[in-house]
């Protein structure tokens, strides 16, 4: 008899691993052995799907109804999970209704140096110091452009964040047992599924543009080859821009086949970024800058305006930075000329399924996000082509273009700059300006008092004048 095996009237049940029963040994796994199974189903189930995912894409398929399908999915479970946003008619997120009165508003003939205080006319002195606080408080609560800037708000209960993390401090704070299981299921399901299978399809994209780059250096790749890596068409388009993302997105709806594609603009990164942004250049036409540096940023706009004339098609971000698709920040004037066609792109997503937006300091914190996240998704709209008019000038041209990509995409636009967030010496500036505009209403208002003291004064002499003379004509007669 094996010494690892008791008969049935003599096992202890504590320390058996199998049993003996006259002609038939039953054997009971171990907790090592289930463990080991376990994880080797998890495994094959990932592997089959990143494979099946890799084949669908090199022989050009896809998933077809089912990614459609799954967002719906999870919309479904959302919808279970009360809404913690408050609803309102305005912008998002406005905590405040404005006044026209005393908004800051910058001057679209000269938006670099100007801006204006009040359209309305000031009738005392009282008028521009209650205007000038009415929009001080409301920047204290909440000003046009940080809210740019902030995680995009997505107005549902998304299961991406901790049941207890809520809009607002004062927002009303109940947390069911529904919410938290719903909570804790999502985050196995995010970081045990999701992220494994995105990791591994970025690390196989990796793997298969480094072996494009070697093999490019020993034999001469066609155009469809080179565009199918990453994708040549006609003039610049121009886009709002959230993050990284928006290139991928764009270029995902171009067909290898049709042999035209962008060059690829945007500001020179380190770390992690740059190491994209070089395999980048191994493919596609690419243009970068330094923001910091005026000489590179004038460099820059002469080579994008170069290439848009004669090779083309550019693909453009005029606000210069990463919103959170709740405004769409003043683009810059430099490219909007006569020749130049515009071919307007406006991206809007929905975060009730992942944030797309760039908010956080390190890029492997972002990359962790939109990895764990339900889903990026966004709605792309190709609009119809702008050309400059006759009467604009290029300022007017790149705000007609921001406009009617803002209400495509149904963001607010606004005439401010994203470096008024970042600089800080572009925010002293804006300081200096408005105060020199505040001082400018009390010297236009002190010269239209005393221009019309004078005239009253002028009207009495002449009355004192008059009167004497058209008395002694009057006795004359």
């Amino acid at each position: 008899m094996l010494s690892n095996w008791l008969k049935c009237d003599e096992m202890p049940d504590a320390i058996i691993t199998g049993v003996y029963c006259g002609n038939f040994v039953i054997k009971y796994p171990q907790e090592k052995d289930m463990l080991i199974i376990f994880l080797s189903v998890y495994i094959g189930w990932l592997l089959g799907l990143v494979l099946t995912t890799v084949f669908l894409i090199i022989f050009g398929y896809g998933w077809g109804p089912l990614p459609h399908l799954y967002i719906r999915l999870v919309k479904f479970v959302q919808n279970f999970y009360p809404h913690k946003y408050p609803r309102a008619d305005t912008f998002w997120p406005a905590i405040i209704k404005r006044c026209n009165v005393s908004s800051l508003r910058k001057h679209h003939d000269n938006s670099l140096s100007s801006f204006l205080f009040s359209e309305i006319p000031m009738l005392s002195a009282f008028d521009i110091c209650s205007d000038a606080f009415k929009a001080g408080f409301e920047a204290i609560l909440q000003d046009q452009i940080s809210v740019a800037f902030e995680p995009a708000p997505s107005f549902y209960n998304t299961l991406l964040e901790r049941p207890d993390r809520l809009p607002f401090p004062d927002a009303e704070r109940h947390i069911s047992l529904q919410h938290i299981f719903g909570y804790f299921v999502a985050l196995t399901f995010r970081y045990g599924i999701l992220l494994p299978i995105r990791f591994c399809l970025i690390l196989i994209s990796f793997v298969f543009s480094t072996s494009a780059i070697v093999a490019d250096h020993f034999m001469e790749m066609t155009d469809e080859q080179r565009i199918r890596v990453g994708v040549t068409y006609s003039r610049i388009a121009v886009a709002n821009h959230l993050s990284p993302n928006d290139v991928q997105v764009i270029y995902a709806d171009i067909d290898p086949e049709d042999g035209y594609g962008f060059t690829v603009t945007g500001q020179r990164h380190g770390g992690f970024v740059w190491f994209l942004e070089t395999l980048a250049e191994k493919f596609i036409p690419t243009l970068w800058l330094e923001r910091s540096s005026i000489t590179d940023r004038k460099r820059f706009m002469d080579e994008v305006l170069r290439e848009a004339k004669s090779n083309g098609p550019v693909l453009l971000f005029p606000e210069g930075y990463c919103t959170n698709n709740t405004r769409v920040l003043q683009f810059r004037r430099a490219v909007f000329e006569d020749s130049v066609i515009i071919y307007p792109i406006a991206i809007r997503q929905n975060a009730r399924f992942g944030d797309s937006f760039w908010s956080e300091q390190k890029f492997w914190r972002y990359l962790l996000r939109i990895l764990t996240s339900w889903a990026i998704v966004y709605d792309v709209t190709y609009l119809e082509p702008h050309q400059k008019r006759l009467d604009e000038s290029n300022q007017d041209f790149a705000q007609r273009v921001q406009e009617a990509i803002a209400k495509t995409a149904d963001v607010e636009s606004i005439a401010l700059d994203g470096r008024l967030w970042y600089a800080k010496s572009e925010q002293q500036r804006m300081k200096m300006l408005q105060m020199e505009n505040i001082a400018k209403c009390f010297i236009d208002l002190i010269n239209e008092r005393t221009d019309c003291e004078k005239s009253m004064k002028l009207s009495k002499s002449l009355n004192g004048i008059k009167s004497p003379v058209l008395s002694s004509i009057v006795e004359f007669h």
